[in-house]
């Protein structure tokens, strides 16, 4: 198969388009693109899990459902680029910061389950 072809067939009469500079689609409701964008792409899939996470942890779900729903739904977003990405120590610990307040303010569990505390460096006392 001659890798420059424009497009590709699948069938007679399907056709996919092959993507152009610039050009984009999402995947895993994250933008996806002939060239990465480190940055874009971590903020992106941030803003799809905690949209997500915050549709889930609203909805009249049971408990046990909300978090097989989590681990299903939205998980997989961040999952998804955990190989492919860098993540910054301190973007993981504000994702999981936010997750854990629209949990606590949803109702999901204890309010004061999530503390300052545990993101403070050992040598400060955490």
């Amino acid at each position: 198969m001659d890798q420059s072809t424009d497009n590709m067939k699948v069938e007679e009469t399907t056709v996919i388009a092959k993507l152009k500079m610039g050009e984009h689609y999402k995947f895993l409701g994250v933008l996806e693109n002939l060239k990465q964008k480190d940055k874009l792409v971590l903020k992106c899939a941030t803003e799809v899990y905690l949209q997500r996470m915050s549709v889930i942890w609203s909805s009249s779900l049971s408990d046990y459902n909300q978090v097989c729903a989590s681990n299903q739904f939205a998980l997989p977003v961040l999952t998804y680029h955990m190989r492919i990405q860098q993540w910054p120590i301190a973007k993981l610990q504000q994702i999981d910061r936010e997750t854990r307040k629209n949990i606590v303010e949803k109702g999901g569990k204890h309010l004061l389950g999530s503390k300052s505390l545990l993101y403070l460096p050992r040598e400060d006392g955490g």
